[in-house]
């Protein structure tokens, strides 16, 4: 929040009225304590009308969604406390932050529980008439036609950073109902790190480990470059792109590849890593679904879907690595994975296009959804093949894991056996009831294994398994 907002004057001088109000009434008077600057901040509590605040133009819970409608962005951005704009914010409070087209249930579940009991936890406001905790709530109250709504005051030289920590610390409350989205959750992790603070600082507040901190960096890292990507200029000059709010869905697709890619990135395999990542995103890019993304290696392409590859060369790229005097270039990436993101660009820029349909021409958004088509079949067929080709691998590498196992349970009885004669509890004659069964089973065994033997003889271990069980 750069500067106040218009009513501010009043609403200070209207809370002042209602905090002396307050001081004169005898007995114990309602309070809120929250953390503030790092300890215990005891509040005072009143009733303010709801059309005398204003909603918080920053708070952390319709970041993503801003992007929603272009030119109510923009006056958000421009008159934040202007009536646009807080008309905009009520809007975007009150939507499913993955469909915004259609009311968050969680919103619908509050709205209920506000009509039939009332408000239980005051929200938090500024002393300029600013919320800060209980945006929502005030949007719900207001639709419900309620025209009071509890809030704790906030000391008078309450700063940005102040507030900003006091959201957080109240959203991260194990008791809170209603969490941050997806991306809303990234982008508040995001603006503690813009603002310079210790990555141990940031993962305690947040309470996450140091694992999920750094791959919830990479994945917002991974969307911005993806929206960077999207953008494209259109034939009447406006340059559209991708938004933050077309990634809501994809939680556990991102999470997903963050694993895949670590996997080949700690095995030095960078490249394949990246190319990867190109192929997943191209299949984000899609809205394929987590099942689909799950069949994509690095190489799927080349293997599934070469058609919608260029055909023409690249050559390896080279970069320049930053901050070294006289500049140092490394290798960039393979021709291979130039292809590849050369695909991924293209589905990128054909999503941003088809859906900016207040901004493209029909026939922008008509090449755009042809174009998408294609990559459809193409990526359909692959995945098809995939689908098919992993069923087949597990069903190949069932009997393999399934000894496997067996082993592992021989190695168990082995040490359960040492445990039970250590302690005089062996029983031998259990055993050979046991050792009776498993013979059995390991002469079906050899017995399902001869047929599959080949021209050339069987190999060690069958050798051995056809012995036991002839010697036996």
């Amino acid at each position: 929040m750069g500067y106040l907002p218009p009513n501010a004057t009043a609403a200070s001088h209207l809370i002042e009225q209602r905090l002396a109000a307050r001081a004169e009434k005898a007995g114990e008077q309602r309070t809120l304590t929250v953390e503030f600057r790092g300890v215990p901040e005891i509040l005072p509590v009143i009733t303010l009308p709801v059309e005398s605040l204003v909603l918080n133009p920053d708070t952390h819970r319709i970041r993503a969604q801003k992007s929603l409608h272009m030119d109510r962005e923009k006056a958000l951005e421009n008159e934040p406390f202007g009536e646009e704009a807080q008309s905009y914010l009520q809007y975007l409070l009150s939507r499913d932050p993955a469909n915004p087209e259609h009311e968050d249930s969680a919103f619908k579940e509050l709205k209920e529980s506000l009509g039939q009991y009332g408000q239980e936890e005051p929200g938090i406001v500024t002393q300029s008439g600013v919320l800060i905790n209980g945006n929502t709530r005030c949007v719900a109250l207001r639709e419900l036609g309620k025209h009071q709504i509890v809030v704790a005051v906030l000391p008078s030289d309450a700063a940005e950073a102040d507030t900003e920590a006091i959201e957080l610390v109240l959203q991260l409350r194990k008791e809170h109902k209603r969490d941050y989205s997806f991306v809303n959750h990234l982008l508040a992790i995001d603006g503690r790190i813009a603002r310079g603070d210790d990555p141990t600082e940031i993962q305690r507040d947040f309470r996450m480990r140091a694992s999920s901190y750094e791959r919830s960096v990479w994945i917002l890292s991974q969307i911005r470059e993806a929206i960077e990507r999207s953008k494209v200029k259109l034939e009447n000059g406006t340059e559209v792109g991708m938004r933050l709010i077309d990634f809501e869905i994809h939680q556990g697709k991102l999470e997903e590849l963050h694993r895949a890619w670590s996997k080949l990135a700690k095995k030095g395999k960078r490249d394949e890593a990246e190319r990867l990542v190109e192929q997943r995103m191209l299949a984000t890019a899609m809205d394929k679904s987590k099942t689909d993304a799950r069949l994509i290696d690095e190489n799927f392409l080349e293997n599934y879907a070469p058609t919608v590859l260029p055909t023409n060369a690249y050559q390896p790229a080279e970069v320049n690595v930053p901050g070294i005097p006289g500049g140092l270039k490394v290798a960039g990436p393979s021709s291979e994975t130039q292809r590849v993101s050369t695909v991924t660009d293209l589905a990128l820029k054909s999503r941003a296009i088809k859906q900016s349909t207040a901004q493209a021409s029909a026939e922008e958004i008509s090449r755009s959804a042809s174009t998408i088509s294609q990559l459809e079949a193409a990526l359909e067929d692959g995945l098809t093949a995939a689908g098919k080709n992993a069923r087949l691998k597990k069903t190949q590498d069932a009997p393999i894991q399934s000894l496997e196992d067996a082993t592992e349970d021989i190695r168990a009885a082995i040490s359960a056996i040492a445990d039970s004669k250590a302690v005089s509890a062996f029983d031998a004659e259990e055993l050979d009831n046991a050792l009776r069964s498993f013979k059995k089973e390991l002469t079906r065994l050899a017995q399902h294994v001869k047929p599959a033997v080949t021209d050339s003889g069987p190999s060690d271990g069958v050798s051995w398994l056809f012995k036991a069980v002839s010697e036996s």
